[in-house]
């Protein structure tokens, strides 16, 4: 049947990119319109549901601060990340996005607009393992954040940690791990080039963004994104989630 979704009140974390446009989300995330070599991700505080499930005693999928060859962290963290297909009511793909583990059972986080055009979706894994997606199980369509529920999980496949109290600053190093234009599980890093609020954002009165809270925080960086990383995480090279690929800005060079 038609998706049901429940609106609550959530935490989001943006990296604007994927299927309709590009931005980083904070984790602990709406999208505008396509164009702007800008990328940029949300910081906000964890909605309650994404709190409780940050809280739930489940194996984490995360790496030693010293470990910082980019292989290495690839290598441990990728089994965490999904790459999600929408198909319409007659089996028909419609696009796909990326997203990824979080504690809970079965649990996964996405951009809304990755799914809810769709009348169903499946997910694969890393390990090549395919299933659906069972149920939504929150939404936030303003901070463009998802919360489903997936019909099973390969037991290799842990999820990831989200940050909930990271000091975001602007030089950090960052890896998004995504699905860009179907380019399966292609990693990218980048840095922190600036966290902004909605307000601060050019022409947020316009496209996706409008919508927007005032006060989202949005963090953009030089990490490559295209369509198909929207839902997926923007990570310190610790392993720790700080945002969600959701938009980007294409319309000048080096806006990153």
């Amino acid at each position: 049947g038609k998706w049901l979704v429940l609106i609550v009140g959530s935490v989001v974390v943006l990296v604007a990119v994927g299927i309709g446009s590009f931005f980083y989300f904070r984790a602990g995330d709406k999208p505008t319109d396509a164009g702007a070599a800008d990328r940029v991700a949300s910081s906000v505080p964890p909605l309650p549901a994404l709190t409780q499930l940050t809280e739930l005693e489940v194996p984490v999928t995360t790496v030693s601060p010293a470990d910082v060859d980019l292989a290495d962290i690839v290598e441990r963290l990728k089994s965490g990340v999904i790459l999600l297909t929408m198909l319409d009511s007659r089996g028909e793909k419609l696009g796909l996005g990326s997203g990824f583990l979080i504690a809970g059972e079965r649990r996964a986080v996405t951009n809304y607009h990755v799914i809810g055009g769709g009348y169903k979706a499946t997910v694969r894994f890393s390990t090549g393992d395919t299933c659906a997606v069972k149920s939504l199980v929150a939404v936030d369509q303003k901070r463009d954040l998802a919360i489903v529920e997936l019909e099973s999980v390969p037991a290799v496949c842990k999820p990831l940690q989200i940050a909930t109290d990271a000091v975001l600053r602007q030089g950090t190093k960052v890896i998004a791990i995504g699905h860009p234009e179907g380019y399966d599980y292609s990693v990218t890093e980048g840095i922190i080039s600036a966290v902004r609020t909605t307000v601060e954002v050019p022409y947020h009165e316009h496209g996706l963004l409008k919508d927007a809270p005032d006060d989202q925080q949005w963090i953009q960086t030089t990490a490559a994104i295209s369509h198909g990383n929207s839902g997926g995480p923007l990570m310190l090279p610790d392993g720790q989630v700080i945002g969600i690929n959701t938009w980007g800005n294409t319309l000048g060079q080096n806006l990153n």
